[in-house]
């Protein structure tokens, strides 16, 4: 059964629903969308997140409201998007890109097809968790890659993080939650024996261990990647502090390599990709200063 809504330039929107008649009665299922084909503008605005504005009509006729998702498509690149409306930013027909979208797409484009999107899984496991319920690994897993891939928006990401403030973690959870956050960003190889890290708990701001630390092994002929955090809890993190004396903005390969040479190094995980979800969680975090235990 489709449903036709005709959009700008002649392009447009269709909505198909299944509906399936049995012993007299009709169910009517998840209706599948048909792209509308809208063009590019790009919006010089960092979000630090994919974020695009849609005319009101357009978001009428794509049954988007601001807050929702989209999917943007253009050749075989697709971004997962939160809508913005307005009246005046971009005209009907037309898409505004937000820097993070521009980036995902490469140049813009002239035109995309958008599309919205379905909510996730991992959100039915977000309200799980909320609701105190203990989390599956495959559970844990979906929450992080979709936090990483912008397929939860950063509602749904605070909901996740304040449940595990307000439930805590077992340590079946904790292990599930390390070893997601692991798969989701890239991964180091150090050629050198012995690699060795440290891990600080928290709730003592500004002890600085680290940077007395990584020195002090690497002289004894240890090798210490050592990634740190800028400030969560506290006015300055051990990479804001570390930033005063050398840049801490490395990416994985620069790790490597200046550990290797030199038997250590102290850098910003933010900027290495090493823990992408990790980065994310924690921009949630900060704001409120939360610091969840497990």
């Amino acid at each position: 059964m489709p449903f036709l809504t005709r959009g700008h330039s002649s392009r447009f929107s269709i909505m198909y629903f299944t509906v399936l008649r049995l012993r007299g009665m009709v169910f009517m299922f998840t209706p599948l969308y048909i792209p509308m084909e809208l063009r590019a503008k790009k919006i010089d605005i960092d979000a630090d997140r994919p974020v695009v504005v849609l005319h009101e009509k357009d978001a009428r006729r794509l049954c988007a409201h601001p807050g929702s998702r989209v999917e943007l498509r253009h050749g075989e690149k697709a971004v997962i998007a939160t809508v913005a409306v307005s009246r005046r930013a971009v005209r009907p027909g037309e898409v505004g890109l937000f820097i993070d979208v521009c980036e995902e797409l490469g140049e813009v484009p002239g035109h995309v097809n958008v599309l919205p999107t379905t909510e996730p899984r991992s959100v039915s496991y977000i309200r799980k968790k909320l609701d105190g319920k203990h989390l599956a690994p495959g559970e844990i897993y979906e929450i992080i890659m979709d936090t990483v891939e912008d397929r939860l928006t950063t509602t749904e990401a605070a909901v996740f993080v304040a449940a595990c403030y307000v439930h805590g973690l077992s340590m079946d959870e904790t292990v599930a939650l390390t070893e997601a956050i692991v798969a989701s960003g890239e991964i180091v190889e150090i050629s050198r024996r012995p690699v060795v890290d440290k891990h600080c708990i928290g709730g003592v701001p500004n002890n600085r261990t680290t940077m007395i630390f990584v020195p002090v092994m690497a002289s004894l002929g240890f090798y210490v990647p050592k990634t740190s955090s800028r400030a969560i809890t506290s006015p300055a993190g051990t990479a804001d502090t570390m930033e005063v004396l050398a840049p801490v903005n490395l990416s994985a390969e620069e790790i490597k390599e200046i550990t290797e040479s030199v038997g250590g190094v102290m850098a910003w995980g933010g900027s290495t990709g090493i823990a992408a979800a990790d980065d994310r969680l924690i921009s949630i975090r900060r704001p409120l200063s939360l610091d969840p235990q497990g």
